[in-house]
């Protein structure tokens, strides 16, 4: 039993060491959000990972002792490897405390999204058909476009089956239709 108690005393000191750092940008401002990679340096395989906090710190705990890698990145920043470190009973805390990313050459400096309305949309209790998102109504007179709408029924001689609401109210006549331009 004691036996058992001595090698899992050993297990946990083994995995007890730390590495801590603060990641900056060229002009020594703070870079929150950065991932911070812990890599084995024989294969660079990953070990653990973390983000930097608001203040640009991390830390990266309860380690095992060996050759390692630290990789950082962040959006807009070039991505930063260390040199291999060795971590263990000589050096049980390793500190990164002059860690400086690059600014990414070319990096946007904003993007715009634009949203256009879907051709159909539907809502609980109807259906809308939005002219303006087909490129193909252009120049099309109302009628033209209803008949090309889902749920829309028209028959050889131009008349429309059920009623249809516009933004002032039902529609005007059959024969009005045909006259608005969409």
């Amino acid at each position: 039993m004691l036996g058992i108690l001595a090698v899992a005393a050993i297990a946990k000191g083994q995995s007890n060491y730390r590495i801590a750092g603060i990641i900056r940008d060229a002009q020594s401002k703070l870079v929150p959000g950065a991932t911070i990679t812990l890599l084995k340096a024989i294969d660079t395989s990953v070990v653990k990972f973390t983000a930097s906090n608001g203040d640009g710190q991390f830390e990266l705990d309860k380690l095992d002792g060996g050759s390692f890698l630290l990789k950082i990145s962040s959006v807009g920043y070039l991505p930063y490897t260390s040199r291999v470190f060795q971590l263990g009973e000589k050096q049980p805390l390793i500190r990164f405390d002059s860690l400086s990313l690059s600014p990414q050459a070319g990096s946007l400096e904003g993007v715009t999204v634009i949203s256009r309305k879907p051709l159909v949309e539907q809502k609980i209790d109807r259906t809308i058909v939005n002219v303006d998102a087909a490129v193909t109504n252009v120049g099309a007179t109302a009628l033209e476009v209803l008949e090309k709408s889902p749920g829309v029924q028209v028959d050889r001689d131009g008349k429309l089956a059920g009623t249809i609401t516009t933004d002032e109210g039902d529609a005007p006549a059959l024969d009005k239709i045909k006259r608005l331009v969409a």
